[in-house]
């Protein structure tokens, strides 16, 4: 943690809550370029452990529904599919 994020947290939350904050976080090493890469999929206002959290779920999800999401931001319309069986 910044010394900058532990002084605003101090001045939020007791002193004992801001030192178990810090006893819970770690650090990972990357990179360079997994550095840049993850500094460019963040959105504003993003942590990296956002963009972490979000690359973890969408990792998560089905193939199909990523690709009906992929879909439906590039503004194709999905069309309903009769089954033969």
């Amino acid at each position: 943690m910044s010394l900058k994020l532990y002084k605003s947290l101090k001045r939020i939350l007791p002193l004992k809550r801001v030192e178990q904050k810090m006893a819970e976080l770690t650090t990972i090493q990357v990179t360079k370029e997994i550095k840049e890469t993850l500094n460019s999929m963040k959105k504003k206002g993003e942590s990296y452990e956002d963009v972490l959290k979000r690359l973890i779920e969408e990792a998560k999800r089905p193939k199909m529904e990523k690709t009906i999401e992929a879909k439906k931001a590039n503004g194709r319309e999905l069309k309903p599919v009769r089954l033969i069986g």
